[in-house]
């Protein structure tokens, strides 16, 4: 740390300078939004036409904040008088402030008004929409386009994914065959979200097909050209061609047998070819370790075959890796081509598609020139926000801009960017901080190539942080690599400008799971007849971070920023990633009476305002939904207390809607029914929106809930009344599919992170605190492992992607995926570095650092703070939350409670013991055997009945008779002409209906339609002759089957059959 300037400021002077283009690298805290104002300023002054003048940010948030300055400082420009107004110029401006620039600042702000769209200050997708609104044709889009947005565009995405999954299957069986051998349980799916999240990647290997691609991973991985990826045995024909006599060197290993016995090594020699291939996993190891090298301390001792095992093992797992990557790119691809489609066919564009038809137009040679020159005349001067976070694509719209920019003829012409490569934290948006650095110098050449004057400016003078903070910073990005790892000067120094104000930076206790818990408790079970609370290390390091924050606030403690004591605004919990912590230290916060604004971003479902407006919908579908109407009872819309639902629900006879219109007229009830009787009857005549309208305005709902929620509930509703707006016009006004579709889909609520016009404490992600500060700042760290790669692997060249991998697990890592996998880590622990150096500078005053994990890694951010000396300072005496303000518990009359809640429970009772089931006959595993094939066969194509059959029936029975003759029975029926029905498209197999009484039933098969027809397999040896003889007991079965389904479809007549599998023949009852 080096003492400020004379001048902190001269260095934000210089940069704001008008007539100069300039790169600008801000550290954190220097006042970057200042001199991007400053800069806009001080061009309009030098009497540059505002409608020229074109500023890009990030986010829409800075956007705005940019305009809210701008527009502050022209106004107070109007208001001041001329001695104040002088001084402020003097503050701006390089040159002598005279009358006429007077006279110039003070018209400035009418001039802005007057603009027909306003200063150009925007998001670079804001920029794109305007370009592509103003010049649809010339871009070749609808010209009426709408923007999808992140939760619309998933819908479209995972619509497109159902589709394209179901077309490929019955397009390439193989792959199909493939994709269910290499993946299990719900690893595809979230390996296909993954693919979709990196669209830019699909549409630059799009121009590849599937035989193209196959070669093209065939000959990267170094697999036969030969090969046929889509071969499901291709690892067994690898095996079985290394496992044939005369590959291998037997003589050796059977000297290897007289040294040392082994009975795999045996079993494996005296095996038949075929019998090598179901033993090559248990052979492998003899020679190599779990993670796929060779064994330094082998089970058996023989190089040479230990060497060709390594290079067989090698060979299969590059065709694994080349099956699994084939899958995803062929779905991958066909869901991205068909997302494109729908999007046409809705004339629709997401926010990929505005970077890349701007750059298209911009790229145009014969349509750019006129389209900048239309934009208002033409753009002069070029400002970017947050540099460091701008994306390849972006850039590319950026130098689209600029290609025409620096010309000897057009020297007035500026460009100024502002950054800091230290916190470029957004690499999952595809940000690269290299970019930064390389484009400073590609920028510099064009614009000194033209004899105009560039600068390069530090700003290094942190307005923000105390010296203690800032020493900090410094302190730990000493070290060569981890300044490497955020690209910063090898000098990394911040001169902080609050020189007197002393601050506060201290290590609050970490909590490590107990060594003991670790190895994990083996006291015997026993029944458990007391409750106890579960604690985990997130809810016990929650409760002692919630603790210490109402010690904080109940401490007196002035801040030097505010000189006021610490205040709950004050405060900004930051966190690495969402998770349970989250909600339960706001649990914590508001037992203390502690007030908090909630989670910066969160599920609009997962809301308790919204659940409960959710299960006033699911009421009004379905006025019989017990559990619904108990919810919205107890909610803050009619606010009945748990005593009162107990009292209303105890020996009632029907459903409690039923109930609740018999005690209509009580008192306690009266208002509730009425209230939802109101509600209900609205319901035919009101769209959702209108409803819910109705629910929150006219009927008080808003009012009820933020008196029991408060205020942090507010913009939730808001939001929710907007989600109904926008599904009313995008689907039919039913009240059923706008449910339906908000619980399907994840709508996500993003709150303002920089509000702090309520006194509440702030949690976030340090993602979401990005440009944001606070007087004290918490940052608790979770330790975690090493994060994973993720599914997919992706090689990139000249910025462009030309291979996808799918990721393998480290044991079947090949050459080419360890190198991947290495350059990932990389990029990894970069961005954790550059994500810590956001989290520290966030703070001005007080700075606290926790963390809690099962181990504290060595390469922890609180083992590297601990590193460096930090203060350690213990726990506060613990502060119980006061009983006093607990809300008092309803009496309830102990005599109306059902006799079973005081009755003394007895624990003697014994579980009874499990009773062996009666061995399956040979008929009922024929019986078994066939049913499964006719639940299977149906719903594929005929010419792959006989192929799939024998395949599903090999993986039950061994017995090649049994087999045969199951297979050709199903077969015999599947093409019966009397049983076509049975088995056609209207048909389901093993549909679970619940009966009355409470009974789950499966039925074989079910025929849906205008008669429903039930159909029961049978598979006794000997069928009755006829129908009348059929079993009283097989009648009874059927009946109840028939009697389920009528309380379902009480107006559609319904048969019932038997098949009996023996013979073929359909009984009808």
């Amino acid at each position: 740390m080096i003492a400020v300037d004379a001048n902190p400021s001269y260095p934000q002077k210089l940069a704001a300078s008008p007539h100069v283009s300039a790169w600008v690298s801000a550290s954190a805290g220097t006042g970057k939004t200042k001199v991007l104002t400053d800069r806009l300023l001080n061009l309009m002054l030098s009497g540059e036409d505002p409608s020229k003048i074109l500023c890009l940010t990030f986010t829409k948030a800075a956007a705005a904040e940019m305009q809210t300055r701008l527009f502050h400082r022209l106004s107070s420009w109007v208001q001041m008088d001329d001695t104040q107004l002088h001084q402020s110029l003097e503050d701006l401006w390089q040159g002598p402030v005279t009358p006429p620039l007077h006279l110039k600042a003070r018209s400035l702000f009418t001039q802005i008004l007057d603009l027909p769209s306003g200063i150009k200050i925007q998001t670079i997708h804001g920029f794109c929409q305007t370009v592509l609104g103003r010049f649809p044709l010339e871009a070749r889009i609808p010209a009426q386009f709408s923007i999808l947005d992140d939760t619309t565009a998933a819908a479209l995405l995972h619509r497109a994914s159902a589709k394209m999954l179901h077309q490929k299957s019955q397009e390439y069986p193989d792959l199909f065959d493939l994709l269910a051998l290499h993946y299990k349980d719900k690893k595809f799916e979230e390996t296909l979200e993954d693919l979709l999240s990196h669209r830019r990647n699909l549409r630059q290997l799009s121009h590849h097909n599937l035989d193209s691609y196959n070669h093209h991973l065939k000959v990267t991985l170094d697999l036969p050209s030969h090969l046929t990826l889509l071969d499901r045995q291709a690892r067994e024909g690898f095996i079985a061609k290394a496992s044939q006599e005369g590959t291998y060197n037997r003589a050796g290993l059977l000297a290897c047998l007289e040294v040392k016995a082994n009975p795999i090594l045996e079993r494996w020699l005296a095996s038949s070819v075929e019998e090598r291939v179901a033993l090559y996993d248990q052979y492998a190891r003899l020679f190599l370790t779990a993670d796929g090298s060779i064994s330094k301390r082998p089970a058996v001792k023989h190089e040479v075959e230990a060497e060709r095992i390594y290079q067989l093992n090698d060979l299969l797992n590059r065709l694994e890796i080349a099956q699994k990557s084939l899958i995803l790119f062929v779905f991958g691809t066909a869901i991205y081509d068909h997302y494109q489609q729908q999007k046409l066919i809705e004339s629709a564009l997401d926010y990929d598609d505005l970077i890349e038809k701007t750059i298209n137009l911009l790229n145009d040679p014969e349509l750019a020139a006129w389209v900048l020159y239309k934009l208002d005349g033409g753009i002069d001067h070029i400002l970017i926000d947050e540099a460091q976070d701008t994306n390849p694509a972006q850039w590319d719209v950026i130098k689209a801009l600029t290609q025409d920019f620096f010309r000897p003829d057009k020297s007035n012409r500026t460009l100024f960017v502002v950054g800091d490569s230290k916190q470029s934290i957004y690499s999952f948006q595809g940000a690269n901080p290299h970019d930064f650095v390389r484009l400073q110098h590609f920028f510099a050449q064009q614009s000194q190539a033209i004899g105009q004057t560039w600068r390069t400016v530090d700003l290094s003078v942190s307005f923000r942080s105390t010296p203690q903070i800032l020493n900090l910073v410094d302190s730990v990005f000493t070290d060569k690599t981890l300044q490497e790892q955020v690209l910063a000067e090898s000098n990394l120094v911040h001169t902080p400008f609050r020189q007197n104000h002393h601050g506060k930076v201290c290590l609050w206790p970490a909590l490590i799971k107990p060594e003991d818990e670790e190895k994990g408790d083996m006291t015997p079970w026993t029944l458990p007849t007391v409750r106890i609370v579960d604690t985990g290390l997130y809810q016990q390091y929650a409760h002692q971070i919630a603790q210490q924050i109402d010690h904080l606030l109940h401490s007196g403690m002035i801040l030097p920023s505010t000189k006021q004591p610490i205040q709950a605004k004050d405060i900004l919990i930051l966190v690495r990633q969402r998770s349970d912590f989250i909600n339960h230290l706001i649990r914590c916060l508001k037992q203390r009476h502690i007030p908090i604004a909630g989670a910066d971003r969160f599920l609009l479902t997962t809301h308790l305002a919204v659940k409960d407006l959710l299960s006033l919908g699911q009421f009004l579908l379905q006025p019989l939904d017990d559990l619904s109407l108990a919810a919205v009872l107890t909610s803050p819309l009619i606010g009945l207390s748990h005593a009162d639902l107990m009292m209303l629900s105890m020996n009632r006879q029907g459903s409690l809607w039923m109930e609740l219109i018999k005690h209509s007229e009580s008192p306690t009830y009266q208002t509730a029914y009425e209230w939802l009787k109101e509600v209900l009857d609205k319901t035919d005549y009101l769209s959702p929106f209108e409803l819910f309208s109705y629910v929150l305005h006219k009927l008080d709902g808003k009012k009820r809930i933020l008196s029991r929620l408060s205020h942090e509930a507010e913009d939730v509703l808001g939001e929710f009344l907007n989600l109904l707006l926008t599904l009313d016009h995008q689907i039919s006004p039913s009240l059923e599919l706008v449910m339906g579709e908000i619980l399907a889909q994840g709508y996500e609520l993003k709150r303002d992170s920089a509000d702090t016009q309520h006194n509440e404490v702030r949690i976030m992600t340090i993602h979401g605190s990005k440009g944001l500060q606070a007087p004290v700042v918490i940052l608790v760290e979770k330790f975690n492992a090493k994060s994973p790669t993720g599914n997919i692997l992706w090689r990139h060249t000249d910025q462009q992607c030309n291979l996808l991998l799918a990721t393998p697990p480290k044991a079947q890592d090949i050459e080419l995926t360890a190198v991947l996998k290495a350059d990932h880590l990389l990029h990894e622990e970069a961005e954790d570095k550059r994500l810590l150096y956001v989290a520290l500078t966030r703070a001005q005053d007080h700075l606290y650092i926790g963390g809690y994990g099962d181990k504290q890694p060595k390469d922890a951010w609180y083992s590297l703070l601990e590193d460096k000396g930090v203060v350690k300072e213990e726990w506060a005496p613990s502060v119980i939350p006061s009983t006093q303000d607990l809300p008092a518990l309803s009496s309830v009359d102990i005599s109306m409670l059902p006799d079973f809640l005081s009755t003394t429970v007895d624990l003697s009772h014994q579980l009874k013991p499990i009773e062996d089931k009666e061995p399956t006959t040979a008929q009922a595993h024929r019986g078994i055997l066939i049913h499964k094939l006719l639940e299977i066969l149906p719903e594929l194509h005929p010419s792959l009945w006989q192929e799939k059959g024998m395949q599903v029936i090999q993986g039950m029975t061994n017995d090649l008779a049994l087999q045969q003759d199951c297979l050709t029975t199903t077969l015999t029926l599947l093409k019966s002409d009397n049983l076509r029905d049975f088995f056609g498209q209207d048909s389901v197999a093993e549909l679970e209906v619940m009966t009355a009484n409470g009974d789950l039933i499966r039925l074989d098969r079910i025929v849906l339609g205008p008669i429903i027809k039930i159909l029961d397999y049978k598979s006794s040896q000997t069928p009755p002759l006829s129908a009348d003889q059929i079993s009283a007991s097989i009648k009874q079965q059927l009946k109840g089957y028939k009697q389920a389904l009528a309380f379902l479809y009480p107006n559609t007549p319904i048969d019932c059959y038997v098949l009996w599998t023996t013979n073929g023949r359909l009984d009808q009852l």
